[in-house]
């Protein structure tokens, strides 16, 4: 974005990014072909150990990975364990730490705790009806539907003997996903459990008036390591979407926050997560509550990492009939400020065998995870439900056969910090969602021989034909697509949205955040359309917070997108055949960009309390032309121009500088900080450009050092033909005590790298460089603290350092010629 800022003797032109002044200017090319980010620092998501069996991780007290699993062997249940010293790359022999008793009946859905001490706590849920014991004493009764009792293991002495098993719970109840050790001590498993609960039978009072399902939720405590265990009194229930489901209230996780409460995030059919909180501890919990946190009928992962983050697994998924909303891709947030807000959202699984139509019965897709962190804080998960493997029962059915392994996935977290994401389709298609569909594949670009496009036909009446893709969740940012119609096309529909759903969504419209229609044959809004058989760049922005959106087609405004409702980003681009029948045209597509922004696209916007009510006809043309430059000029490109025609050619031997920068130049309060000086903008001596650092955030796209040099060196030789001195400023030190981490996409290595070419070239130019780093940054070439509020913009004392180097530059500037 480029602004313009009179002050001082100075105008500031700010720029969010030197190439994003013309969002039709055409993509740059990512660090990596296919499905790459641009600003990649972490690697994606790897698997590190294929199993026959379900291994669930966690950290040993020694800073060793441990991965236990509960295989039969030889009609004997067993716990066997594998060990990792290199934090989960490589894996030893499993080894057996103990066996269960079979006279008790089967254990399965196992969890399990490395305490305070290093000792090991085991808890299964048991169904009594499969042993001999239940069998002595019920042997006139038929089995009932079997019961799931919670039962305890501990170790003792290091994790080197077992105590024996013993009943903590009698019921039925839900899977166990979490347990956690407070820092009080307190050990605390979260539970579910089955009630008598139906709709026929829904309550007294409240209850009657709605139904929660068969399942309440609560929690479990010890605290004496795990010899006693006591229930809370608190019964979380949440409300369900229909009368006839068995669930409600199930699989709860918690997580201990910063201010010692306890959070408790509860899967839920509603398409979000309740949340419930304990200010004792435990003891009790507040009533649940519906979340911001969308998320199919599936359970969510939570593990702090060393440094205070969280970082949340989840099934981010709506509309579809299994799992209200599916399953067909696993996701992961990470937050920074303890649950209150997140980023990332990235499909880090995707089901391996989405393509073929789901099975008839058992489980499906990525989910139920259980996450632990490595000593060099990664996060190391485990899923308990994938396609095509057996459920986490620990013998299979007879004449089942698994057609997949079971997986140990490694996630780096600074991953999820990534915010750009590029796709030619080099890689082919396995980034994206494109089944239960037809007409939609990679065919030969027509314009580059050995290229891929993206083609999306609809070829069947009966069948839609539409694609999915995801990348990092943003509140602000842009999407660059390379687009072309086939003669004949029959229309499609290009939204943005929050969330995953099926390719076939046939009511997405209703739900995405914005939509952008293009009519058969090309048409558009404004009775415009687009040429066939030419690739046109669409730029589609969108800033959620601000309710803005717009779309600009070939570098031409065209329309102002409406948010269809709140949101906290955009993570998903969709694109469908809207032809009523078939559509044998359809269309291509070349190559897709998607950039997050983490400031403001829009300077300005919209008063969410709506608009004023003028007491004249010249206010009312204000406000609407106020609106117009809103819409029609949001990169700001004339805010400053009346104010620059206005004050006329310099009068002789007057000197003008112009301060070219981004937002930490825009908001420099020049008058303040330069008083008396009544620089402007109109045929300037001195140009004084500090810029850069939003290219090595990628705030505007994938670029390069090599890219970032020559736009400065353009700079330079365009200023020099206008008879205008250049001072080239450092780009300032960056530091990480602000409320986000600057190093994350601002490197201090690419910092370094750019100024010192910077003083090379104008050395070697004759050109002023203005030194603000060495002045502001502490041995470490960090930033120093006291100069910044954020990391990033200099704060009063910044500017105090800024300003007299400033001036000694301009000088400098203007005594090196006559």
């Amino acid at each position: 974005m480029t602004t313009f800022t009179i002050g001082y003797v100075l105008l500031v032109v700010s720029v969010s990014s030197f190439a994003y002044a013309s969002p039709s200017s055409g993509t740059q090319t990512a660090t990596s072909p296919g499905v790459a980010s641009a600003n990649r620092q972490a690697p994606s998501p790897l698997v590190v150990a294929s199993t026959d069996e379900l291994y669930k991780p966690a950290l040993l007290k020694d800073g060793r990975l441990i991965a236990v699993a509960l295989p039969m062997i030889k009609g004997v249940q067993q716990a066997v364990a594998m060990y990792s010293s290199d934090n989960g790359r490589t894996w030893g022999e499993s080894m057996t730490l103990f066996s269960l008793p079979r006279d008790e009946g089967t254990f399965g859905y196992f969890n399990f705790l490395i305490d305070h001490a290093g000792e090991m706590h085991f808890f299964f849920l048991l169904d009594p009806s499969t042993g001999t014991r239940w069998h002595q004493t019920h042997h006139q009764m038929l089995a009932k539907e079997a019961e799931l009792d919670i039962w305890h293991l501990k170790s003792n002495a290091g994790a080197t003997a077992w105590q024996a098993p013993k009943r903590i719970w009698q019921g039925r109840a839900g899977d166990i996903l979490s347990v956690i050790q407070l820092r009080s001590g307190r050990i605390l498993l979260p539970i579910c459990y089955r009630t008598d609960r139906s709709w026929g039978n829904r309550g007294s009072g409240f209850d009657a008036y709605t139904y929660h399902g068969q399942f309440d939720s609560s929690a479990l405590y010890s605290d004496d390591d795990g010899n006693s265990w006591h229930q809370s009194p608190s019964i979380l229930r949440t409300p369900t979407p229909d009368i006839t489901t068995i669930e409600g209230a199930i699989e709860p996780v918690v997580l201990e926050l910063k201010d010692g409460r306890v959070w408790m995030l509860i899967r839920t059919q509603m398409g979000r997560f309740y949340e419930s909180y304990s200010k004792d501890n435990g003891d009790t919990f507040s009533a649940p509550r519906p979340t911001s946190l969308l998320a199919s009928d599936s359970p969510a992962g939570l593990v702090r990492l060393s440094d205070g983050r969280i970082v949340m697994i989840l099934n981010r998924s709506l509309r579809f009939p299994y799992a209200y909303g599916g399953r067909h891709v696993l996701h992961a947030a990470i937050s920074d400020d303890d649950g209150r807000t997140w980023r990332g959202y990235r499909e880090i699984l995707r089901d391996p065998l989405r393509q073929d139509p789901p099975p008839p019965g058992d489980d499906f897709g990525p989910a139920y995870p259980y996450p632990t962190i490595t000593r060099d804080d990664k996060i190391l998960f485990a899923l308990a439900c994938a396609t095509g493997t057996r459920n986490a029962e620990p013998s299979a059915r007879p004449g089942f056969v698994s057609r997949q392994k079971r997986d140990l996935t490694l996630l780096d977290p600074e991953w999820l910090y990534e915010t750009s994401q590029h796709t030619d389709f080099s890689d082919g298609l396995d980034d994206w969602s494109s089944f239960g569909v037809k007409g939609v594949q990679l065919e030969s670009d027509p314009a580059r021989f050995g290229a891929q496009v993206l083609s999306i036909r609809k070829t069947d009446p009966d069948w839609p034909a539409g694609a999915v893709w995801n990348f990092p969740i943003g509140a602000r940012g842009h999407v660059h697509l390379k687009l072309m119609l086939k003669p004949g096309f029959g229309g499609a529909l290009i939204a943005l949205t929050d969330h995953y759903s099926v390719p076939y969504d046939d009511v997405d419209s209703f739900y995405n955040i914005y939509n952008f229609a293009i009519g058969p044959n090309g048409t558009l809004t404004d009775g415009a359309r687009l040429e066939p058989n030419r690739w046109h760049d669409l730029d589609l922005d969108w800033d959620t917070a601000a309710c803005q959106g717009r779309v600009v087609v070939d570098g031409r405004h065209l329309e102002v997108l409406s948010r269809r409702h709140e949101s906290e980003g955009i993570s998903y681009l969709r694109m469908r055949s809207t032809a009523p029948d078939t559509d044998l045209a359809g269309f291509l597509v070349k190559s897709i960009d998607a950039t997050i922004n983490s400031t403001k696209l829009f300077s300005q916007s919209v008063p969410s309390a709506g608009v004023p009510h003028p007491n004249s006809l010249h206010e009312a043309q204000a406000w609407i032309d106020h609106l117009w430059y809103l819409q029609h000029d949001w990169p700001q490109l004339e805010r400053y121009r009346q104010a620059n025609l206005e004050m006329g050619p310099p009068n002789p031997g007057e000197n003008r500088v112009v301060f070219l920068g981004d937002s930490i130049t825009e908001h420099w309060d020049l008058e303040r900080w330069f008083p008396g000086k009544g620089y402007l903008n109109l045929a300037p001596r001195v140009a004084v450009i500090l810029a850069g650092t939003n290219d090595i955030a990628g705030n505007t796209g994938p670029t390069t050092l090599e890219a970032i040099e020559q736009n400065f060196a353009a700079m330079a030789d365009l200023a020099a033909r206008n008879g205008i001195i250049a001072v080239f400023s450092s780009v300032l030190p960056i530091h990480d005590r602000g409320p986000e981490r600057s190093s994350l996409r601002r490197s201090p290595g690419k910092i370094n790298a750019l100024n010192l070419w910077l003083q090379q070239y104008c050395a070697g130019h004759n050109l002023v460089y203005l030194d603000y780093f060495s002045h502001m940054a502490e041995p470490d070439g960090m930033l120093r603290a006291e100069l910044s509020d954020d990391g990033l913009h200099p704060n009063a004392a910044g500017f105090r350092v800024m300003v007299p180097l400033a001036e000694q530059a301009i000088q400098r500037a203007l005594n090196s010629r006559p």
